[in-house]
């Protein structure tokens, strides 16, 4: 199948899957990496893709044939925010899905989406210390998730932490069917002080995903 689609692209590559994810972390994965953001976060660690134009144009089947040659069955969507682009990107999940790839899209919760039909989705809760707190409240694609798909607050303190506790309780008692994980900020809190927190409080369904990537210090490629 063809596609006239276009994309506007800032890298793909092969890596391994350094945070929580429908493939598991520690997979080998494919990331197509779109560029622009509407957010400006603190703790965002690819400022780099942000800016709108930034990266490239390039049509859907292109992308489609990068990954192909990478031949990793695992994809990764990242950005940016890819969300941005709704309606290519959902062009590009159809297609990488159809092929039977494994798919997973990164996105910072302040863009309402449907989510695609054998997609899942890692969507950020931003919390007060991102700065971006304030864009949670305008938006809310959290009831349209799924079970297989993971709401993830990004922890950098205690504000953030029972931030993060009352969005789990409220989206709970809603029905929210998602799942929910933390990523503190070790350099704020360590991983034993956040599972600390979450064994006092009894929320053992809450997963830690701490960023692999970083822990043993691997670069994304030039």
């Amino acid at each position: 199948m063809q596609s006239g689609g276009v994309l506007r692209l800032y890298s793909t590559f092969v890596s391994l899957n350094g945070e929580i994810c429908e493939a598991h972390q520690g997979s080998m994965c494919t990331f197509v990496r779109l560029a622009g953001c509407n957010l400006r976060c603190s703790w965002c660690d690819t400022k780099y893709a942000q800016k709108d134009d930034s990266g490239t144009e390039k049509t859907i089947d292109s992308i489609v044939q990068t990954i192909r040659e990478h031949g990793c069955r695992n994809v990764t969507l990242t950005g940016g925010e890819p969300l941005q682009q709704l309606d290519a990107v959902n062009e590009l999940l159809a297609r990488l899905v159809d092929m039977n790839y494994n798919v997973s899209v990164e996105t910072n919760g302040s863009i309402n989406f449907v989510p695609v039909e054998g997609v899942s989705y890692v969507v950020d809760f931003k919390l007060p210390s991102s700065g971006e707190y304030d864009k949670m409240k305008v938006v809310s694609p959290w009831m349209k998730l799924r079970d297989n798909d993971w709401i993830k607050f990004v922890i950098a303190d205690v504000p953030d932490y029972e931030t993060a506790c009352a969005t789990m309780d409220m989206l709970n008692r809603k029905g929210c069917e998602a799942q929910y994980a933390v990523s503190p900020i070790l350099a704020n809190v360590s991983a034993n002080r956040m599972m600390q927190w979450l064994r006092y409080d009894r929320r053992f369904n809450v997963v830690i995903s701490l960023q692999l990537h970083k822990l043993i210090d691997l670069n994304e490629p030039d």
